[in-house]
C-alpha cells in the first residue's frame, strides 16, 4: 500500500544507485515515506527484466543493511510508469555504515551531533508513541480477518470486504482501540496483535527459546515462536511446557536429572 499521507517524505531518483540506500535510510529517520524510481518498460508498456529484478533484490538489500521492511509497487505517475520503495518508520534512529540521514524539504542531510540528539528524543516528547506509529505498507487486507472480526465483534470472520458498512465499522472500532490510523493504516500495535507475520514489518517482533547445556554457549535446541503476540504467548507457554520442562534434565537433553512434568496448561477466556 502505498503511503496516503501527502506530509511524508517522497523522493525520486531516476534508478538505482549507491546513494539510494542513504536516503532509505533518510526516509526512515524522517517517519517514514517513499522513494521513486524510473521504471523500465519496453515500448508495450511492459516491465523490463531490470525492474524485476529490483524488485526482489531492493527489499533484502535493504533488510540486510537497514533493519527494515520495505514494500515494492509498481505505480503509473504522470503517464510514467515507476517503480517505488514504501520505506517504514524507523523505530529508533537508524544509521547507514555508522551515519545518521534524515530526508526532509528535498534534502538528504547527514546529521551533526546536535541533530542527532534531538532525532534520539523520546518518542513521547513529539506526542507519538511508538506503538501508535502508522505501519505505511500495511492495510487492513494485510490482517487475520479472523483476529480482526474477533477482537472488533463482528458478525462473520470472512469476506467482510464485500460489505462497506461492516468495513467502516470494524475500522472504527480499531481507530478507537489504537490499533489503526484515520486512512486506514495498520499502527504498530495493530500488526502485532492482528497480523499472522508481524516481523515482516517490526524487526524481531517473534520469541525465540533456547536450551542451553555445556559450555559451548551455543543452544542444544532452540525454537522460534511466531504469529500474532496474542498467539505468540499461548504458544510460547504451551511449548515451554511441552518441550523444555517436560523430561528434560539441567545436563541437557536426555539428562540424568529430569525435571518434574508440569500438568498440562489450559488458556481460557477471562469472564
Amino acid at each position: 500500500m502505498a503511503a496516503t499521507d501527502s506530509s511524508l517524505p517522497i523522493a525520486r531518483r531516476s534508478a538505482w544507485r549507491d546513494d539510494c540506500m542513504e536516503v532509505v535510510c533518510g526516509i526512515a529517520n524522517a517517519g517514514g515515506g517513499r522513494l521513486v524510481l524510473d521504471a523500465d518498460v519496453d515500448g508495450r508498456g511492459v516491465v523490463k527484466r531490470k525492474t524485476n529484478r529490483l524488485m526482489k533484490t531492493i527489499p533484502s538489500a535493504v533488510a540486510a543493511a537497514l533493519g527494515l521492511t520495505c514494500a515494492m509497487e509498481l505505480v503509473l505517475e504522470e503517464g510514467r510508469m515507476c517503480l517505488e520503495v514504501v520505506v517504514p518508520p524507523a523505530p529508533e534512529p537508524i544509521s547507514y555504515h555508522g551515519t545518521f540521514y534524515l530526508y526532509q524539504n528535498g534534502f538528504n542531510t547527514v546529521l551533526d551531533n546536535a541533530a542527532l540528539d534531538r532525532l534520539l528524543q523520546p518518542a513521547a516528547e513529539t506526542d507519538m508513541k511508538w506503538e501508535t506509529r502508522p505501519v505505511i505498507q500495511a492495510s487492513l487486507d494485510d490482517l487475520n480477518m479472523g483476529l480482526v472480526t474477533r477482537y472488533t465483534g463482528a458478525l462473520r470472520d470472512t469476506d467482510i470486504t464485500t460489505d462497506l458498512d461492516e468495513v467502516a465499522a470494524i475500522e472504527e472500532k480499531l481507530r478507537r482501540a489504537g490499533l489503526m490510523t484515520g486512512v486506514g493504516t495498520p499502527t504498530n500495535a495493530g500488526i502485532l496483535l492482528l497480523h499472522d507475520q508481524p516481523q515482516r514489518y517490526i524487526a524481531g517482533a517473534t520469541v525465540r527459546i533456547g536450551f542451553f547445556g555445556g559450555r559451548a554457549g551455543s543452544p542444544i535446541f532452540e525454537d522460534e515462536v511466531t504469529g500474532s503476540l496474542i498467539e505468540q504467548v499461548h504458544h510460547t507457554v504451551e511449548l515451554i511446557f511441552d518441550k523444555y520442562l517436560a523430561d528434560t534434565g539441567p545436563c541437557g537433553l536426555g539428562g540424568r536429572t529430569a525435571l518434574p512434568r508440569f500438568p498440562a496448561m489450559r488458556c481460557t477466556k477471562p469472564s
